[in-house]
C-alpha cells in the first residue's frame, strides 16, 4: 500500500482522538486555521498538519501503549 493509499485507510478509521480534534478545527473553526487530516510527508503520514503555519499535530491514544508500537514510535 502506497502512502496515498494508508492516508486515506486512516481518514476513514480514525481513532476517537483524531475524530475529536477533526470536530473542532474543521472548516477554520479553530483559530481560522485550514488543517488537513492524515497528509503524507516524507516518509511520515502526519495526523493533521497546517502548511500556513507550518503546524503538525500528533495525537497518541491507546494504539500507541503496546510495547511494540513505543518501539516502533521511538525509532
Amino acid at each position: 500500500m502506497n502512502s496515498i493509499e494508508l492516508a486515506r485507510k486512516l481518514r476513514r478509521d480514525q481513532t476517537n482522538a483524531e475524530t475529536c480534534f477533526w470536530n473542532e478545527a474543521r472548516n477554520r473553526q479553530f483559530y481560522n486555521l485550514k488543517f488537513k487530516r492524515q497528509v503524507p510527508i516524507g516518509r511520515f503520514i502526519v495526523d493533521f498538519f497546517c502548511e500556513t503555519e507550518m503546524l503538525i499535530v500528533e495525537l497518541y491514544g491507546d494504539q500507541h501503549a503496546t510495547d511494540d508500537a513505543r518501539e516502533y514510535d521511538a525509532r
